[in-house]
């Protein structure tokens, strides 16, 4: 979490039709750890920064695609080192 909060911030932040003035936090991004669903950004704090081997955004209408409805700020893909 620190890595993204020092080097990529944007990838942090709420996108899309859910971000207004009375809720200017928006939908959450959604982070996939190895594929597999992990939760919102608070997510990345479960993963230690050594075991990381690759970490990318895709936005709302790739991640769509890709896992379905629900990612209106788009996602983020971290794969380890297994």
């Amino acid at each position: 979490m620190e890595a993204v909060q020092r080097l990529r911030p944007a990838m942090l932040r709420s996108r899309g039709a859910g971000s207004s003035v009375s809720n200017p936090g928006g939908d959450p991004i959604v982070v996939y750890v190895d594929g597999v669903r992990a939760g919102g950004p608070e997510a990345l704090n479960n993963v230690t920064g050594l075991s990381v081997k690759e970490i990318r955004f895709i936005n709302a209408a790739d991640a769509t695609t890709r896992f379905g409805t629900g990612h209106v700020s788009g996602a983020i893909l971290l794969t380890t080192k297994r």
